[in-house]
């Protein structure tokens, strides 16, 4: 991997001589030792909101989005659906289609890359998609919602990676079962 981010790096010498004398690179190895066993399916859910029609734009998060993609798709071989720029609706759809379509084997991420509220009268975080307003929370999205709509989904594993103002509220009011 050093080799191919860094052909003429600082340590391209050392880190070929290492290839020549361990001979195949060490993932075959560590490949060829773990068993076949049926893992399920990987899904991710990645968005990124940066150009806002009503708020503040933000300036890395469709860059950040497209990082995280590649690197579940290439390096981990989930099945990501990215959307940039999500309306409420957008959002809304995707987590819907995620929840129908995963079984009980299968593993799910969702990365939201966007602006977040917290609404310290009621303790309630949300995410805010791009054609969310300032003063008017219709097109907000509760993190209730959210909490919803991974409870419902029958994956084995789901994490929520949330990049976003008061993303910490997620967590409150989270009732996680073990399932065997």
């Amino acid at each position: 991997i050093y080799l191919d981010e860094y052909p003429k790096g600082k340590f391209a010498k050392l880190a070929k001589r290492r290839l020549k004398t361990l001979g195949q690179p060490s993932t075959s190895v560590a490949q060829s030792s773990i068993p076949n066993l049926d893992y399920g399916r990987y899904h991710a859910l990645v968005i990124g909101n940066q150009d806002y029609q009503h708020i503040d734009d933000l300036r890395t998060t469709r860059y950040d989005a497209e990082l995280v993609s590649r690197l579940l798709r290439n390096d981990y071989g989930f099945e990501v659906t990215r959307i940039n720029d999500a309306t409420r609706i957008d959002t809304l759809l995707a987590l819907e289609q995620l929840q129908e379509t995963v079984d009980r084997n299968d593993n799910v991420l969702i990365y939201y890359a966007g602006h977040g509220w917290l609404d310290e009268n009621v303790d309630e975080g949300f995410w805010l998609p791009v054609d969310a307003k300032e003063n008017s929370r219709i097109n907000w999205i509760p993190n209730a919602d959210i909490i919803r709509s991974v409870s419902g989904m029958q994956a084995k594993h789901v994490l929520v990676v949330a990049d976003s103002c008061f993303s910490g509220t997620l967590l409150r009011g989270l009732n996680i079962q073990i399932r065997t």
